[in-house]
């Protein structure tokens, strides 16, 4: 899913921990958050702390991708302007058209930077 605003984050965030049937309370809990932090991340609060929202997103078996604005290959036929490539602005926003991404695996057991003990 492509995330471009604090809110959009935040309903990514809830709808995983739905999908997932976890209370706000026990999220705060594995995390080591408190509630109020969770709850403002879901509504997307912009000014949450990154790190703590990464703990979350790592424990609700989520993931963040970047990807640079701009393309400097324009094999694929998309010029970049004003630094937003013309993929983007015709609805793209994945790894081929550079937009950052969530992406949503559920809970794994993996040593790897993807996946991480919920």
């Amino acid at each position: 899913m492509r995330i471009g605003t604090p809110e959009q984050l935040g309903v990514e965030i809830q709808r995983q921990r739905k999908r997932l049937r976890i209370t706000q309370k026990d999220l705060a809990m594995a995390c080591g958050t408190g509630l109020r932090f969770i709850v403002d991340l879901e509504k997307g609060k912009p000014t949450c702390q990154i790190g703590k929202a990464l703990q979350v997103l790592q424990s609700l078996g989520l993931t963040v991708r970047t990807m640079p604005l701009v393309r400097t290959d324009t094999r694929r036929g998309g010029d970049a302007v004003d630094g937003v490539s013309t993929r983007d602005r015709n609805g793209g926003g994945d790894e081929e058209n550079g937009t950052p991404t969530v992406d949503s695996k559920g809970p794994t057991q993996s040593d790897g930077p993807e996946g991480g003990t919920p």
